[in-house]
């Protein structure tokens, strides 16, 4: 467990550095029988807003697009309020996910 925290903590804490090189998280599709690309863009949960750093090659691809697809429709307001509603974990904590062991490296990590 304290490993795989790890690996997600460096994870997310590179994650906003890819979109200033030449390594991104927008990954180009195509291939045989495919006549315009498609374009799949790696996701950022854990990221603090003022690290939200989109290239500016990742903003036109966006921005040509005929049609952009989300893990969530934030068209959808019983969507939206579902979704804000499970994120506060009402009817259980971070307690009741690990063990004792974790949650205490957990909280001494945080």
């Amino acid at each position: 467990m304290r490993n795989f925290f790890l690996l997600i903590c460096l994870i997310c804490s590179f994650q906003s550095f890819g979109q200033s090189g030449e390594k991104s998280l927008l990954y180009e599709i195509s291939g045989k029988g495919l006549t315009h690309p498609s374009y799949i863009y790696g996701t950022f949960h854990l990221l603090c807003q003022q690290d939200l750093k989109l290239s500016p090659v990742t903003l036109e691809k966006v921005k040509n697009s005929d049609q952009v697809y989300l893990e969530l429709d934030m068209d959808d307001p019983k969507e939206m309020m579902s979704m804000m509603n499970k994120m506060y974990m009402k009817d259980q904590g971070l307690k009741d996910l690990v063990s004792t062991s974790d949650y205490e490296y957990l909280n001494g990590f945080l």
